[in-house]
């Protein structure tokens, strides 16, 4: 009976998967390097795209890491 077989596969899968996306994000930010304007309610602000990139993906990842922390 092989009870890591399931486990072992997808564990092994999970690195190779998170790091392809991360090589994606980092092209993507490094690829777009144009200053945008950003608007937030009344506030217009002039930004490079790849920091405001780079502010959204933290956000994202932070907003998903505290939504899996508090499923039980």
């Amino acid at each position: 009976m092989s009870t890591g077989s399931r486990g072992g596969k997808s564990s092994s899968a999970k690195p190779i998967i998170v790091g392809i996306l991360l090589l994606l994000l980092v092209i993507v930010i490094v690829q777009n390097s144009a200053d945008t304007k950003l608007h937030i309610l009344f506030f217009n602000v002039t930004w490079p795209l790849w920091l405001l990139l780079t502010v959204f993906a933290v956000v994202a990842f932070a907003a998903g890491w505290f939504a899996g922390r508090t499923r039980r």
